[in-house]
């Protein structure tokens, strides 16, 4: 049962994923998924390395149960086209199957780095409305001022940033920042996989967050500054994803830097 089990798993995760790269390679809000998938994938195995297969007469049962519960709702969001539904589908046979050959405690060890899930379900569009307009508001008015301070005499309206020319840097849906902070959320949630205190978990979380938004604050003042000095067609150039990459490095590296103070203290 044990390498059927296994089999079970491996036929359901491999199909998702190809589809899920397939899908992030024509819609760029979904490039991050395969990635943090995979990070998911090597912090379960990190759990369950070193675990031995005892399963528990009260586990399993419940185990089984849940395998087939999630195995129904992945078929079922699979024929009506509901992405977010095949992933949490597939995190249920996965802590179904962890249940059966592991056990209940082992899988209450597995619960931090199953919240990698939550970050590989594609962005609704009402998130985009409700936490992506605010984004962009606070990455503008913050942008704006930095570029005052800068010396350059700018002004917010709304998402768009008016130089002193009177040309417009509108902050569109893109550039809220919410992949950037989907990723960087998923990368620290994957850092705390290695630590077994809570708070280490939720502070490298909170460093993430906050990381995010800096970095896309730069992003935006560093664009406009370049719209400035070099006009609109540097949006339409490869400097564009260029500032764009670079500062999410910049807090990646922020955020692995906190890490590291972490570990050594």
């Amino acid at each position: 049962m044990h390498y059927g089990l296994q089999i079970l798993l491996a036929t359901t995760f491999l199909p998702l994923l190809l589809r899920l790269g397939r899908l992030s390679l024509r819609d760029s809000r979904l490039e991050y998924i395969p990635v943090i998938l995979f990070l998911f994938f090597l912090a379960i195995l990190n759990k369950l390395k070193e675990a031995k297969m005892q399963p528990d007469c009260c586990g399993e049962p419940f185990g089984l149960a849940l395998i087939c519960i999630g195995l129904v709702g992945k078929l079922l969001c699979q024929n009506l086209d509901i992405l977010s539904g095949e992933i949490l589908s597939f995190g249920i046979v996965l802590s179904g199957t962890i249940i059966t050959l592991y056990g209940l405690q082992v899988w209450k060890g597995t619960i931090w780095p199953l919240l990698l899930l939550c970050f590989a379900l594609p962005i609704p569009h009402v998130w985009e409305l409700y936490l992506g307009v605010p984004l962009r508001a606070l990455a503008t008015k913050a942008a704006t001022l930095l570029l005052r301070i800068a010396g350059l005499a700018t002004t917010a309206k709304g998402c768009a940033i008016i130089l002193p020319n009177d040309t417009q840097v509108f902050v569109n849906e893109a550039c809220s920042g919410l992949n950037s902070l989907t990723a960087i959320g998923a990368i620290s949630v994957y850092l705390g996989n290695y630590t077994s205190l809570w708070s280490r978990k939720l502070e490298l979380l909170f460093v993430a967050i906050v990381s995010a938004l800096i970095a896309n604050i730069f992003r935006l003042f560093s664009l406009t500054l370049f719209v400035h000095l070099c006009g609109t067609a540097i949006l339409d150039s490869i400097l564009h994803p260029l500032v764009g990459l670079l500062t999410f490095l910049f807090a990646l590296t922020g955020l692995l830097a906190f890490n590291w103070g972490l570990n050594e203290n």
